[in-house]
């Protein structure tokens, strides 16, 4: 599992633009341990990040690999956006049951922390000529009964922008608002230097789980580029991924 993340999206009408740290501290197998993991992919022409409980050596759980099998056989961004809603929410719902019974810390851990996000997914793509991008957040509770739920939350870009240009935050952004309260304005520059710049706010504070490199992807009609690509990250494609062995 990996604790802490930080993964920046800015929508505009031109392009889509994804950033996210590179650090991963995991719990359960690796008590204690971090190091350098892989947070975007890129299946066709739609790159995605994810953060939070993510990975499960375990109990088998990858939101990755979910996410990648959804997008390979896609009709539509929205499409895929409802079949990772719908199983996410019953893996994470799994390995959560997984953890009360083998690691009960671990599962305290996750769902009571904070107001029990565990999970966040920022895909971003084109639909013929027009850029989209969708944020997925997945919240856990544990009632009295013993019985565990799993809530998926969806903002989107067209869709919830009225401007339509739309920042999205997942992950520990406390930093970024702390800046922006101090300076107010935004930030004269490319979506993607602002991306970085806003990740590096993050890193700079040093929460913990939060560390770099920082990958950027841009997505935009002529196609996607990377600022930069950590060399021994990979693809999704067809349900799986290569990422940083650990």
């Amino acid at each position: 599992m990996a604790e802490a993340t930080i993964i920046i999206g800015i929508r505009t009408p031109e392009e889509v633009v994804i950033a996210a740290d590179s650090m991963g501290t995991f719990q359960g197998l690796y008590p204690g341990r971090s190091g350098p993991v892989c947070k975007v992919f890129t299946v066709g022409r739609v790159g995605f990040a994810v953060g939070g409980l993510v990975k499960s050596p375990r109990g088998g759980f990858d939101a990755a690999a979910v996410v990648g099998q959804a997008l390979f056989g896609r009709r539509s961004i929205f499409q895929a956006v409802a079949a990772i809603e719908g199983e996410l929410r019953l893996s994470i719902a799994q390995e959560l049951e997984r953890q009360r019974h083998e690691d009960p810390k671990l599962f305290a851990k996750t769902v009571e922390g904070g107001d029990g996000s565990v999970a966040s997914v920022l895909l971003g793509g084109f639909e013929g000529d027009v850029p989209v991008a969708v944020a997925v957040g997945f919240k856990a509770s544990y009632d009295p009964a013993g019985e565990i739920s799993v809530s998926a939350s969806r903002l989107a870009c067209p869709g919830d922008c009225p401007s339509g240009v739309l920042t999205f935050y997942l992950g520990n952004s406390s930093p970024i608002e702390r800046y922006t309260s101090e300076h107010g304005q935004p930030l004269e520059m490319p979506p993607a230097a602002v991306v970085r710049f806003l990740a590096q706010l993050v890193i700079d504070a040093r929460v913990p789980g939060v560390g770099p490199p920082i990958d950027v992807l841009v997505i935009s009609k002529s196609g996607m580029s990377w600022h930069p690509l950590k060399e021994e990250c990979g693809v999704a494609a067809s349900g799986s991924q290569i990422s940083a062995p650990f």
